[in-house]
């Protein structure tokens, strides 16, 4: 019972104790309800590489209450909100999740969303093929808690890396730069800060090659990342080379 944090540890734990025990999960957090109690993920940081040590063990209950979000400064409900818009670009017909005065979303959307990650996750438990659309900013935001070691929270890493994620789609051909600012614009809308500050932008980029191919989607020094289409959906790219990437990043970030 607890953040994402702690479901996280405590799901490890128990999946390798004894080869593994008797889990239910009760998250307190917005973002262990939509994102990190769902799908059997478990995981620990380590040397400051995001989810570095981890295992697939699916709890048998996941128990949502509501009524824990009413406790939850407005900071932490952001880490949830930007999970939600991450789901909400990957599948379009999810409810968005409106601000009006009140940023903690209504039960039943925050249903929705736990339904439908679970819908991605139940097809692909170990990460093989459709789950991966989940990482959409993921590749990116992870590189950026890892360098700040933590510092900066899930939720703004994981906008920045949607917002970073859809300009490498222009600049790489994918969208056109409309669709890139609507994107933009979208994320800011919800108050998250779409470039970096300006005081670690030259140390974090030349970090960004090391830290990159730490992505466990990386295969044989390449690059698998979640990027834009036009048609307003994300893909696979898979094959691209670290060099790609950190060429166009210093206009993306």
């Amino acid at each position: 019972m607890g953040g994402g944090t702690v479901t996280d540890a405590a799901a490890y734990s128990v999946s390798t104790f004894k080869r593994g025990c008797r889990l239910i999960l009760i998250p307190t957090t917005l973002l262990g309800m939509i994102d990190a109690a769902l799908g059997g993920k478990t995981a620990l940081n380590y040397k400051s590489v995001k989810n570095l040590i981890g295992t697939f063990y699916p709890a048998e209950q996941v128990i949502l209450v509501p009524e824990f979000l009413q406790t939850l400064p407005e900071d932490e409900v952001k880490n949830g909100l930007a999970e939600m818009l991450k789901l909400n670009f990957i599948m379009p017909d999810l409810p968005v999740p409106l601000i009006l005065g009140n940023i903690i979303p209504a039960p039943e959307i925050i249903m929705d969303y736990a339904q439908a990650k679970l819908s991605i996750c139940s097809n692909d438990l170990t990460d093989k093929g459709n789950r991966r659309l989940l990482n959409l900013g993921h590749s990116f935001g992870h590189t950026l808690e890892s360098y700040t070691n933590f510092r900066i929270s899930h939720g703004d890493a994981i906008a920045w890396g949607i917002a970073t994620a859809a300009r490498v789609s222009e600049k790489l051909g994918y969208i056109n730069k409309d669709t890139a600012n609507k994107i933009v614009n979208t994320l800011e809308t919800y108050k998250f800060n779409t470039y970096l500050e300006a005081g670690i932008k030259s140390d974090f980029l030349a970090s960004i090659p090391e830290l990159i191919l730490q992505d466990k989607k990386t295969d044989n020094d390449l690059l698998t990342l979640v990027l834009f289409k036009e048609t307003g959906t994300v893909t696979l790219c898979k094959g691209l080379t670290p060099e790609t990437i950190t060429d166009i990043l210093p206009d993306c970030v």
